[in-house]
């Protein structure tokens, strides 16, 4: 083995481990020293990155978050699924000091976990069994408050956001706190959002570096460089929601459906020469007057997954995009928690600790 390690060249080497799993890297630090400092190498992990996220757009993944009942109950299941779909255990950690703990949401390889009153947060990678618990921010008075999570492009930086709406307010001043792994700390200012336009984390993505927020009104964008918050209003021809905002393919993406002839239309929010202007992809097929038709996720590879009434029950479906065709299919056989998009890396935060 150390013939290998001195026989070949380190870019060939480089370029062989870059396209290998996360765990099989753990496994190749233990080969020689140059390997340990390869795969260590921050440009290495970048790299490695880069090939996870782009073979992840040819087969679609969805990390499964499970405790260990939960994963014993559904690895054996017998089911197929259009996805490959990792089952996570969670560490024992999280369930003694996380009160009914769910996904929050996930970026290049770190998912994050909060507890039901958002106070106790976790930056975590499953792949390299690393967490860390975030601090707690200050504490207002306030009458709601909903938390995202998300990445700053430009700084390398992954942030939570904190929106507080305070009491006995006109219904627009609200405190805006932002957590930033690289500052280690919590910094927070005034906004004026109305009450109604921050809710549920559910129908919330993360696309180029800016959340997207639904609300009644439209979007609320907050770009994670800038932390500022913008409302891009729904298109106003469009009669009801058929899916919350979604990442696809680098674009955010919902499912309209026309006041007139009822029809659903997949639209993406584009930057136009400088504008965020809302462009129909096409039209669904298939999509009868009266039926009811409810895309929830995005798989990747261009198919949807969600639900469609076929009198006189509701059924599991797939929309591919590319081929403009809804096909019934099995249940997915998902827990409550679940991280879209979710790819293997090797990045870790300063902060990390290991964790089993």
């Amino acid at each position: 083995m150390k013939n290998l390690c001195r026989d070949i060249p380190e870019d060939v080497i480089t370029v062989i481990l870059s396209r290998l799993p996360v765990k099989s890297l753990l496994r190749c630090k233990s080969v020689c020293k140059p390997w340990l400092s390869i795969i260590s190498n921050p440009s290495f992990i970048k790299s490695h990155l880069h090939n996870a996220i782009i073979a992840s757009r040819k087969i679609p993944k969805i990390a499964n978050i499970l405790d260990p009942v939960q994963f014993l109950e559904l690895q054996d299941l017998s089911f197929t699924c259009p996805v490959h779909i990792d089952f996570i255990v969670m560490p024992h950690l999280f369930h003694e000091t996380l009160l009914e703990p769910h996904v929050i949401g996930c970026y290049n390889g770190i998912i994050c976990l909060c507890d039901m009153s958002g106070m106790s947060v976790y930056f975590w990678n499953p792949s390299i069994r690393q967490c860390m618990k975030i601090p707690s921010p200050p504490i207002h008075e306030c009458l709601g408050a909903s938390i995202n999570f998300g990445y700053d492009l430009i700084n390398n930086d992954y942030k939570l956001l904190i929106v507080n709406y305070r009491q006995n307010s006109d219904n627009q001043s609200s405190i805006i706190q932002v957590y930033s792994a690289n500052a280690g700390s919590w910094r927070e200012f005034e906004a004026r959002i109305k009450r109604n336009w921050m809710g549920s984390t559910s129908g919330n993505t993360t696309v180029k570096g800016v959340l997207y927020i639904q609300c009644s009104e439209g979007l609320i964008s907050f770009n994670w460089h800038t932390e500022v918050l913008v409302l891009l209003p729904f298109p106003s021809f469009t009669q009801r929601r058929l899916s919350p905002a979604m990442n696809f393919e680098g674009s955010v993406a919902m499912f309209f459906q026309y006041v007139d002839d009822e029809s659903v239309c997949l639209w993406t929010l584009d930057n136009v020469s400088g504008q965020m202007t809302w462009r129909r992809r096409h039209r669904v097929k298939g999509n009868h007057p009266g039926s009811s038709l409810c895309l929830t996720l995005y798989l990747g590879a261009g198919l949807f997954y969600g639900r469609k009434l076929i009198s006189p029950h509701y059924h599991n479906v797939l929309y591919d995009s590319e081929k403009n065709v809804t096909k019934i299919c099995g249940p997915l056989c998902l827990s409550n928690n679940i991280a879209r998009g979710y790819t293997e890396s090797l990045v870790s935060l300063q902060g990390f600790q290991q964790v089993e």
